[in-house]
């Protein structure tokens, strides 16, 4: 049957996907500005970093953030110094949980299935003790990029994502307009 998948895909992992995807639809480095930063994953630290970032770069088209507080700093940043979600920068945070929805404008994310991660690692566990093994490998769950108010798409593209994808869709959910 062959080896069972990761259960979760890395930040490095996210980003580098991030970065193919941008290169595959027809984007050159010389526009890609990326700039990881070490926070403590707090809100104020979103917001610090990414107010030093405007500073230093000017106005980025996006910001993919590691998790909803971080992205919840990154718009109080934005705000601050007068650039307007998603009309002038798109907002991304990296964890989709309760948060994300109660921000203004709500933040799209790639969303974590947490309820699943959680099943997951307790089968994991179990079959460990099961089986006395010490090590397992991981398993890859599916993350869905949940399209809300701090990311903009035009009304036709939105219209074939949504004919394309059905509302069945795992990986691509859009709420709101």
């Amino acid at each position: 049957l062959g080896e069972k998948p990761k259960t979760s895909v890395s930040w490095n992992e996210l980003t580098a996907g991030l970065v193919q995807r941008y290169l595959f639809d027809g984007h050159g480095l010389d526009k890609l500005r990326f700039l990881p930063i070490r926070t403590s994953g707090e809100e104020a630290d979103g917001h610090d970093r990414v107010t030093e970032a405007l500073e230093t770069y000017g106005k980025p088209e996006a910001i993919v953030a590691a998790g909803d507080f971080l992205a919840i700093g990154a718009l109080r940043a934005l705000s601050e110094a007068g650039l307007k979600v998603p009309n002038e920068v798109n907002v991304v945070a990296g964890m989709g949980g309760p948060m994300s929805r109660m921000s203004t404008p709500a933040l799209s994310a790639v969303a974590q299935p947490m309820e699943r991660i959680g099943a997951e690692a307790a089968e994991m566990i179990i079959e460990m003790l099961l089986t006395s093994t010490d090590r397992l490998l991981g398993r890859i769950l599916p993350t869905p990029f949940v399209m809300r108010g701090t990311t903009r798409i035009d009304d036709a593209l939105r219209d074939q994502i949504q004919s394309e994808t059905g509302q069945d869709n795992d990986l691509w959910q859009i709420e709101g307009r």
